[in-house]
């Protein structure tokens, strides 16, 4: 068993799980409600809360996962999340909100592309094998389909808008 590897300069809550070979970056903070799987790597100045996160993600540096939403209806102080799942890149700057409601997180499937500046708002659900470009900023309350990636490649990219 290889346990995490923590920076010195990194501040972990005491209610956060760090699963086994996750790697943690200097200024990072892993805040409370968190748990991250197995074999992670955590860039620099990351900051991660209210998020369950699975195996194998890699995120550069600079991200915001898991903070409040930016929806005027949040209430500050509700537990919202963020589920996150295998294999994801998540590049520099990238944001991911959390949910406005308990019962559905905010949600980035396996193997997902989430480029530099990219941003993934309260209440979205994007699918596997996903790839967002730089600045692409998904608002809230969208649902992104499996393998969904830019026009440009030629593929089909399939988006709902869920007006919940």
């Amino acid at each position: 068993m290889m346990n995490p590897n923590i920076h010195p300069t990194a501040i972990i809550d005491p209610s956060a799980k760090i699963g086994e070979g996750t790697i943690v970056g200097p200024f990072t903070i892993i805040g409370k409600n968190t748990t991250i799987g197995k074999n992670n790597k955590i860039g620099p100045s990351c900051v991660i809360e209210n998020t369950d996160m699975g195996d194998g993600n890699e995120l550069i540096g600079h991200c915001f996962i898991g903070v409040k939403p930016q929806d005027l209806s949040y209430k500050d102080g509700f537990e919202s999340r963020v589920k996150i799942g295998n294999k994801n890149k998540i590049r520099e700057c990238v944001t991911i909100h959390r949910s406005t409601k308990l019962e559905q997180p905010t949600v980035v499937g396996d193997s997902c592309l989430l480029m530099a500046n990219s941003h993934v708002a309260h209440d979205c659900i994007l699918g596997n094998n996903i790839i967002l470009a730089n600045c692409c900023g998904v608002a809230g309350h969208v649902r992104i389909a499996d393998h969904a990636i830019n026009r440009h490649t030629r593929k089909t990219c399939r988006v709902k808008f869920n007006r919940s």
